[in-house]
């Protein structure tokens, strides 16, 4: 049951990120997010899925349903897509402007992707998380997904592997082969940036907030000790 859930909330996110963009996404991805997080944590993204499967924290994964998780969220993803394409008759706009955006594109990828999971995931962590209300945190895992897509105005990206191979399917059935060139990178590079986002959480960011807690531990008993020796 909890692999049709994510095939579902993959589909839809992917029809509205094809045919939305701006607030209307913005809107549109923080309600998906919140309404499936309970059932599935809302991956819709193989990129994050490998991730949390490399965790190490209360949100980690088990391998045999996170590869569960990827497949379905492939094929969802082209099933979000085709129905996209059937409905507007285009086939995506995943594309690279010129040559020399290019590299630019690759960093972007990495670097948006980076931001995306670098913030679903303390946001998805109850210790981390900035606040402990629900519609609050993922307005901003959905906020931060909705600036990153617009990240760069000359390179139309991804930040999902899924959503990135469905579009480039959809658009060989509107375009021809040719926009395929560059293809790869839409679909290799958000695992990249998401692997780097795991080790900045897990060896940097995880690590400076436990420092500044035990800290904060300290001070507070030794504002008690005071306090008590105070006749």
């Amino acid at each position: 049951m909890i692999l049709i859930f994510e095939f579902v909330g993959t589909v839809v996110l992917t029809v509205f990120q094809r045919m939305t963009s701006g607030v209307v996404f913005l809107f549109a991805f923080w309600w998906i997010f919140a309404l499936f997080h309970n059932l599935t944590g809302s991956h819709f993204n193989p990129a994050v899925t490998i991730t949390c499967m490399l965790r190490r924290d209360k949100g980690k994964f088990n391998w045999p349903l996170g590869f569960a998780y990827i497949i379905v969220q492939f094929i969802g993803a082209f099933c979000g897509a085709l129905l996209a394409f059937m409905w507007t008759q285009t086939g995506g706009n995943i594309v690279i402007v010129n040559i020399k955006y290019s590299f630019q594109a690759i960093l972007s990828e990495i670097f948006a992707s980076f931001l995306f999971i670098f913030m679903f995931l303390i946001q998805t962590e109850e210790k981390t998380r900035f606040s402990q209300d629900k519609a609050i945190w993922s307005f901003i895992v959905a906020a931060t997904y909705g600036t990153c897509l617009a990240f760069n105005e000359n390179v139309s990206g991804s930040l999902n592997p899924a959503f990135g191979l469905a579009v480039h399917l959809t658009m060989l059935m509107d375009h021809g082969h040719h926009f395929l060139k560059y293809s790869w990178i839409f679909i290799v590079f958000p695992f990249v940036g998401g692997i780097v986002a795991l080790i900045v959480h897990e060896f940097i960011y995880k690590k400076t907030q436990d420092m500044v807690d035990d800290e904060y531990e300290v001070r507070r008993e030794s504002m008690m000790a005071i306090n008590t020796s105070d006749p």
